[in-house]
């Protein structure tokens, strides 16, 4: 967080979450614990955190958070989570990284801790359907043709079947657009 107010919720917040805080120095108090200043120039600030965390919240304008990691953002499968909050705590926004970097599950647990309204824009939860990188994740697999899942994704939302391949146990019943070929299929 950026400002006064923003680094009250970011105080209040980052304990819900047992979660470093990084503010600017005039914003923190003596008994403020695993309370960091910001340093330097903020673009380089968060080139480090960047590169240290899995999961970041920026409590500030989401246009600020877009112009500041633009340069870092290489792939979803490595970049971080990124959750944006309002200085007001009224919106947890998922923006980058929402399945596999958990920033969907993030959002809504800041919610449920916070009070926000948690804002997740993925088709596949718009549209209540299974994330295909969600359900690999959750099952320890690894989807080996990873370019094709934006197409995987489209034809769940769109309501078309897809097939997989895996000799690993499965947890829970798999929806019925979601066809598992198994050994001798």
């Amino acid at each position: 967080a950026l400002t006064k107010k923003g680094s009250a919720l970011a105080l209040q917040t980052g304990s819900k979450l047992g979660a470093d805080v990084y503010i600017k120095e005039e914003f923190i108090s003596s008994e403020s614990s695993r309370v960091y200043p910001i340093g330097g120039r903020f673009g380089d600030f968060v080139a480090t955190l960047f590169k240290q965390y899995e999961a970041l919240v920026f409590i500030m304008a989401c246009g600020i958070v877009v112009r500041t990691i633009a340069p870092y953002i290489k792939d979803k499968t490595t970049d971080p989570a990124v959750v944006v909050m309002d200085e007001t705590g009224q919106f947890a926004v998922s923006l980058l990284s929402g399945h596999i970097g958990r920033a969907n599950y993030l959002a809504e647990e800041i919610a449920q801790k916070t009070g926000a309204v948690p804002v997740i824009t993925t088709s596949t939860d718009v549209n209540n359907v299974i994330s295909f990188d969600v359900f690999a994740l959750e099952n320890n697999c690894i989807i080996e043709n990873f370019k094709d899942l934006k197409y995987i994704s489209a034809a769940l939302v769109n309501g078309e079947k897809i097939g997989f391949y895996t000799t690993h146990k499965l947890q829970g019943e798999l929806p019925h657009n979601i066809l598992h070929y198994k050994e001798g299929n």
